[in-house]
């Protein structure tokens, strides 16, 4: 990568951990109001999952692993994913989170990284509609 690159890639890294903060500000709000514990639990969780991949996204800006890459992504989209459906399915305020791993994967994966992120999140809320859907 070139020093431009690498400045892209460090000023990302802050809007991605911007984001966390205000990923975990907000859905503790909106946890706090819930009946169950469970919910609170899996909520934390999963915003420790979203901290590690973050930590992830650092370290790979030195590593340049393609396989490391996908994966990131993947759990960019499958950690969104859950934070959706955790917080409202559908109607969630958090639907934006899977712009996360679309520009992640635009930053990271060349030519069709976007695309693939965007695909994979489609897919995701595709998956969770038809899950509402049918129970």
């Amino acid at each position: 990568m070139n020093k431009e690159q690498l400045q892209l890639m460090h000023w990302w890294s802050l809007v991605r951990w911007f984001l966390v903060v205000v990923l975990f500000s907000i859905g503790l709000l909106h946890i706090r109001f819930q009946e169950t514990m469970v919910e609170s639990f899996i909520f934390l969780g999963v915003f420790l999952g979203v901290v590690l991949l973050n930590i992830l996204f650092q370290m790979q800006s030195n590593l340049h692993k393609n396989g490391l890459i996908f994966f990131q992504v993947f759990l960019d989209t499958l950690f969104a994913t859950i934070v959706v459906h955790i917080t409202g399915g559908l109607n969630s305020y958090f639907v934006w989170v899977y712009l996360i791993a679309v520009i992640t994967a635009s930053l990271t994966i060349p030519k069709v990284g976007g695309v693939f992120a965007g695909l994979c999140g489609s897919l995701s809320l595709l998956v969770l509609t038809a899950l509402y859907q049918n129970d």
